[in-house]
């Protein structure tokens, strides 16, 4: 059994889901995306918060690779346009998405 290592609420609760990635990834079977700021919580859009996405991208390269994230951003309006906005977003952090 493994855990979903959610981005989003490990940086609420003030740790650095780079590191918490990195330290456990053997204890992750999936990890869900999304930003969020530290003094309201939210699965927001890409590059909105406090995530580093460039060393969750290598942290995710290294570990448990891209094939096992889930994009879980929430959005009641355009959530089709906010995905694409959020692959685009993640390709231009250096994420290897494959095709």
């Amino acid at each position: 059994m493994k855990i979903v290592y959610d981005v989003a609420n490990a940086a609420y609760i003030g740790e650095d889901p780079v590191n918490g990635l990195l330290s456990h990834h053997e204890a992750i079977g999936l990890v869900h995306i999304s930003d969020t700021g530290t003094e309201t919580w939210g699965h927001d859009p890409i590059g909105t918060g406090v995530i580093d996405w460039n060393g969750l991208g290598t942290a995710v390269r290294e570990t448990c690779g891209v094939n096992n994230v889930v994009l879980e951003i929430i959005r009641e309006e355009n959530p089709v346009q906010e995905f694409d906005k959020a692959m685009q977003d993640l390709k231009n952090q250096g994420w290897d998405l494959g095709s």
